[in-house]
């Protein structure tokens, strides 16, 4: 009886079916690689200093929407990175996004800059990376201007100009939560301390 196929043409055959499923199988992988990333958007972002301790600290204002729900549990780093002539400064800050539905899950992150570095200023490009056991997704990039030492952003009216002095309160100088003036005593026009009422 005549075989219709030889054994080598057999075996190609068997070899372009089992080519054939491994490019199905590689293909549905990348199908739901691609089904369980996310995509990661920065609406906006800015710089203020605190009053206080003069630190300065950048809020992200960030939209994640994942591609198939049930989305996992991921962890959103947004990085400032300035580049100099002799090095490149980067400072980060995390935010957990939640999972389940696909969103749009919103939200901000805040990255604080160490006591070490209060001295940066000037601009710097921000991006998030959205990560689970892998990378989800990558944000858009945006430019944010740190201020100089010494100054705010939108910077609130002090508890001094809010109640023209504290009078239950005691010390010599204008506090961030009360003025800590004395009693016959407000606080100076110029904020710098405390003045006969």
């Amino acid at each position: 009886m005549r075989m219709p196929f030889s054994v080598r043409g057999l075996s190609r055959l068997v070899g372009l079916v089992v080519v054939g499923v491994g490019l199905g199988t590689l293909g549905s992988l990348v199908a739901q690689a691609q089904a369980t990333g996310a995509t990661v958007a920065i609406g906006n972002a800015w710089a203020q200093r605190d009053e206080v301790t003069d630190q300065p600290m950048v809020t992200v204002d960030y939209t994640v929407t994942y591609a198939s729900a049930p989305a996992p549990r991921a962890t959103l780093t947004c990085t400032m990175t300035q580049q100099q002539l002799t090095r490149t400064r980067t400072f980060s800050g995390s935010a957990i996004v939640p999972g389940g539905p696909t969103g749009p899950h919103t939200g901000t992150v805040t990255i604080e800059v160490p006591e070490a570095d209060t001295s940066i200023e000037g601009e710097f490009t921000v991006e998030c990376v959205l990560r689970s056991d892998r990378e989800l997704g990558r944000s858009n990039t945006v430019t944010v201007d740190v201020p100089p030492p010494g100054t705010n952003v939108d910077r609130p009216s002090l508890c001094c100009e809010q109640f023209q002095g504290c009078p239950d309160e005691t010390g010599s100088s204008c506090g961030e939560t009360c003025c800590c003036c004395g009693s016959g005593e407000r606080c100076c026009p110029d904020l710098s301390g405390c003045c006969p009422a």
